[in-house]
């Protein structure tokens, strides 16, 4: 039953967040280059359509740290200046960048599926398709996507707000990683979300 009621909680909140994020795009579109917000907010719908049909499951990690790390991370939207930032590259190439992140997210989180959430949990491992390259797939694509957005909108501010990934990419390895076949897919899946590097 706390499990239900998490779970309830969480998936309302993701659709308070999105709504919250679609009127700030809303607004910014006639600031900012449009395309690439759209395609911004495109990546965050995907993300909260699977948080709302994830799997339920009782061994998340609410440890202070995690949950901190993980509401920052996932919401960073609440927070993000998507107005008056540096281009460092033409918009057209940064529109290429984040659709190719897009892209590769959408095949990350179909193969997952509704092992996807937000806070750390062993929901199941999968071991195929971009999950036998790198163990955090969509980690890869959000940190192409973000850097796609922060090329064509750079600002120091942004940088230090999308840099939480890698603090929530560390706590849910360090749940992950307690199961037995987690660890077994460790030794199998060297790198972690940038094939031959990290």
């Amino acid at each position: 039953m706390k499990t239900l009621k998490i779970d309830i909680i969480l998936k309302i909140f993701t659709l308070i967040a999105l709504g919250y994020f679609s009127y700030n795009i809303f607004l910014s579109l006639e600031y900012n280059h449009g395309k690439m917000l759209l395609l911004l907010l495109f990546g965050e719908f995907i993300t909260m359509m699977l948080v709302i049909f994830s799997k339920s499951t009782d061994n998340r990690d609410f440890s202070l740290i995690s949950v901190t790390l993980t509401i920052s991370a996932t919401f960073y939207f609440f927070f993000v200046n998507l107005n008056g930032g540096t281009a460092l590259i033409h918009p057209i190439i940064a529109e290429i960048i984040m659709s190719i992140a897009i892209l590769w997210q959408i095949i990350s989180k179909l193969y997952l599926g509704r092992n996807f959430g937000l806070l750390p949990a062993y929901r199941g491992i999968v071991t195929t398709g971009p999950y036998r390259i790198v163990r955090h797939p969509i980690y890869l694509g959000y940190f192409i996507m973000h850097m796609g957005f922060l090329l064509g909108n750079f600002s120091v501010y942004n940088a230090l707000l999308y840099a939480l990934q890698f603090g929530r990419m560390y706590y849910e390895e360090k749940t992950l990683k307690q199961n037995k076949d987690y660890a077994q897919y460790m030794k199998k899946v060297k790198y972690r979300f940038i094939p031959f590097l990290v």
